[in-house]
């Protein structure tokens, strides 16, 4: 099956959620849907701050390293150098990020390091999911409790 012609009209009454922009050659195109800059964990000192300074959360295929306490919620994510190749971390940490992606609503005033283990590679993607959405709830229910009103 190849590409289907979309005309400026057809691709308006298609949801929003699916189309955002219509491309010059009439294609629709898909809204961005990365991480943004802002929400990612970049700078040395503050994952150094991470992972020094904060609370460690094991799961079966990763381990979160998280603040709470912060004025913003970031993310980075990390593999240990034991998984070979190139191609496997890589791979690791695009699985973790789009579920993170997905779910990062769940939290607030956070940051966290999300290092995964080679295990990550040979699990089924559901698998993954729930188990970083409990590890990510934990969080949660943690930092809920710690707030003084």
């Amino acid at each position: 099956m190849g590409f289907v012609h979309v005309c400026a009209q057809e691709a308006v009454e298609l949801s929003s959620s699916v189309v955002d922009v219509l491309a010059g050659n009439g294609l629709p195109c898909r809204r961005d849907e990365r991480l943004p800059k802002e929400e990612r964990l970049k700078k040395r000192k503050q994952i150094l701050e991470v992972f020094t300074k904060g609370k460690v959360i094991t799961g079966n295929h990763m381990v979160i390293h998280y603040l709470t306490g912060k004025p913003d919620r970031k993310a980075g994510f990390a593999v240990s150098k034991k998984v070979k190749r190139k191609v496997d971390r890589n791979r690791i940490k695009r699985r973790l990020r789009e579920i993170y992606r997905r779910e990062k609503w769940r939290l607030r005033n956070v940051h966290l390091m999300i290092v995964g283990t080679e295990g990550v590679l040979h699990e089924d993607f559901r698998t993954l999911y729930h188990e970083l959405v409990d590890l990510l709830d934990k969080i949660a229910d943690e930092g809920d409790s710690t707030v003084v009103d």
